[in-house]
């Protein structure tokens, strides 16, 4: 329920989460998804400012749909240069903030800077104290409210000046619980959510702690699938999707054949005689021997720290099973340990032998057996990350080097090999 004195915890301004903006852009079908400002992602944009300010990235991905629409309209070039209306006014607008990278860094810093006692603005000491916003008074149960009220002084539940509902904070709060399926003001952390089947994200049933372990076992012996997702604790559950139920098996065996990664989550192995000979030529690896196993996936599923499966599959959600070498993964990580812990984007992972073809790469290519990845980053030099991807990949498998295209291909085929 909307309550205008309770819209954000204090904590959506003062610390970012892990939340994969690329992944969420593309399930809502956002065109925003396929954006690039500068050269850089619109995605990846949104991260490292969040990340840098320590703000939720949530907010900022509302905000843009409150004032422009840029989640679901078309994103122009007017409409991305003042995404947040930062530095317009009735009389005109600052040039200077003209800018889509711009207006989401000012903006934040605007609003988290709301909290610092020493901001002209600041709304220190506002908490349970009446606060005149245009369209009525508020009494702000936490800073954060506050801080949003400062930004847009609209409660936006009434008739104003030829305003009609939905709009201001109240447009902020129907906008969050469409897109996430929670109440902003509810993401206190306490409890788990449950998403089944799992693309039903936006309605989410409440979890105990305790229960969480129970439903997780009864899943396995079920054979649904999992995906656990600690940080922002949900937990998501659903049927195989790809594999008809006859080849499910009716009393799951403790014992079922699963591939463990980094994070501790076990996928399902999936032999291609289960899935008939039309299915399995759709997965065939270029190197049965050598490729890694074929399982079930779930987009969301964590498979390291840093790395969720999602950002090893294709682009096409017809493909439901995926090979993706744990191994691979460990290489990653180590691989962004060593440049610091900055943030590496897999441009390219697991590819079926259709989608292999279709975009261009080579018959016997290692993505087919899920044992390659083409690796960039915006936060270190190409030759930084060519000379520690050499080095850690070492005589375990190939490290190619596309300049022109500023990205790193790595893989483990089980010998040394380089180019260009």
């Amino acid at each position: 329920m909307f309550d205008p004195d309770n819209l954000l915890p204090d904590r959506a301004l003062r610390a970012p989460i892990t939340l994969d903006v690329q992944g969420f852009l593309e399930q809502i079908g956002s065109p925003l998804a396929r954006q690039v400002v500068g050269g850089t992602a619109i995605a990846r944009i949104l991260e490292g400012i969040a990340r840098d300010v320590g703000i939720d990235v949530r907010i900022l991905l509302i905000k843009l749909q409150v004032e422009q629409s840029l989640l679901t309209g078309g994103p122009t070039q007017e409409r991305l240069d003042w995404a947040l209306g930062y530095g317009v006014t009735d009389s005109g607008r600052a040039e200077a903030y003209r800018g889509f990278e711009v207006q989401v860094r000012m903006a934040a810093r605007t609003l988290v800077g709301y909290l610092d006692a020493g901001d002209p603005l600041t709304v220190v000491g506002q908490v349970g104290k009446p606060m005149k916003v245009s369209d009525g008074v508020v009494q702000p149960r936490t800073l954060a409210t506050a801080a949003l009220y400062r930004y847009t002084p609209w409660i936006g539940l009434k008739k104003i000046s030829g305003l009609e509902p939905p709009f201001g904070n109240y447009l902020f709060y129907l906008v969050w619980t469409e897109f996430f399926g929670t109440e902003p003001q509810d993401e206190a952390g306490e409890g788990w959510r449950l998403i089944a089947p799992q693309d039903n994200w936006r309605n989410p049933l409440p979890l105990s702690e305790e229960v969480v372990p129970l439903l997780k076992e009864v899943a396995r012996r079920l054979g649904l699938l999992v995906g656990e997702d600690v940080g922002r604790r949900k937990l998501y559950l659903g049927q195989p999707r790809g594999l008809s139920a006859s080849v499910l098996p009716r009393t799951p065996s403790s014992t079922a054949s699963t591939l463990d990664y980094p994070s501790g989550r076990s996928l399902r192995r999936v032999t291609l005689q289960e899935i008939g000979a039309q299915e399995a030529e759709r997965y065939l690896p270029a190197r049965a021997g050598k490729a890694a196993p074929l399982v079930e996936v779930e987009p969301d599923t964590q498979l390291s720290d840093h790395f969720r499966l999602h950002e090893f599959l294709p682009r096409d959600s017809s493909y439901r099973l995926a090979r993706v070498s744990p191994t691979l993964v460990e290489l990653l990580e180590a691989l962004r340990t060593d440049l610091g812990g900055v943030p590496l984007q897999v441009n390219s992972g697991y590819r079926p032998p259709a989608y292999n073809q279709a975009v261009g790469g080579a018959s016997s290519s290692l993505h087919l057996d899920g044992l390659a990845a083409d690796i960039s980053s915006p936060q270190v030099s190409f030759s930084r990350l060519a000379e520690v991807a050499d080095r850690l990949v070492g005589d375990r498998g190939g490290v190619g080097l596309y300049r022109s295209q500023d990205f790193v291909h790595v893989d483990l085929r089980g010998e040394r090999a380089r180019w260009p």
